[in-house]
């Protein structure tokens, strides 16, 4: 064996070994998401209390756009969040809202320290009025959430269909990009979406990103 070979060796036998997350390990993470969620549902505090305890570290950190001038670091105060979130939705008449997990949860890294992101959703009046949704990212300490960093709603995509062009005339089914939309041709033509609005049809609002 030739000296660089030995020094890849001795290297990787130096490294630390990562114990990636077992299957067990992920599916008690995944139950503590869940009572999270649930909590947000619970309407009392001493009841809502119990939920997180059992679900987050005790200083546990939460960030989402609502909360960015505020200070969120430990399970007492994200349950006085969560309180005063069920205090201004009765202000406004609704009594009941409802915390739900609406896909699945994601789950990667080493045992004890995992990270993770699920998509959720608030809504009043048994499910009719969707007050808020999104995404959260999450990381964890042994089974349980130490962080939450969520984000409301989609994402835009890119506008992936060609720029609309007064030179071009358009067939039934054809795409393009017209004032940060994506919209599609019912019919022939060749008039812009704001000129035929009956001609098009909007499919999404997207963003432009530079090359």
């Amino acid at each position: 064996m030739n000296k660089i070979n030995m020094l890849f060796l001795s290297v990787a036998l130096a490294a630390p070994s990562t114990v990636l997350a077992s299957e067990s390990a992920k599916e008690q993470l995944k139950s503590n998401v869940k009572q999270y969620i649930s909590a947000w549902s619970e309407q009392s505090d001493a009841n809502r209390f119990d939920i997180l305890k059992r679900s987050v570290t005790h200083n546990f950190t939460y960030k989402d756009p609502s909360s960015s001038e505020f200070t969120i670091d430990s399970d007492e105060k994200i349950n006085q969040w969560i309180s005063n979130f069920h205090k201004d939705m009765k202000q406004v008449g609704i009594l009941q809202v409802k915390g739900e997990l609406v896909s699945e949860i994601d789950i990667h890294g080493p045992q004890g320290n995992e990270v993770l992101r699920f998509n959720w959703r608030i809504s009043g009046f048994d499910g009719a009025v969707v007050l808020a949704e999104g995404v959260d990212y999450g990381t964890s300490k042994d089974g349980k959430l130490a962080s939450i960093t969520g984000f409301f709603g989609d994402l835009t995509p890119k506008c992936d269909a060609k720029e609309w062009s007064e030179h071009t005339v358009y067939q039934k089914g054809h795409t393009v990009t017209y004032e940060n939309s994506v919209y599609e041709a019912r019919w022939w033509v060749n008039e812009s979406p704001k000129q035929n609005t009956a001609a098009w049809q909007m499919l999404y609002d997207c963003v432009k990103i530079a090359p």
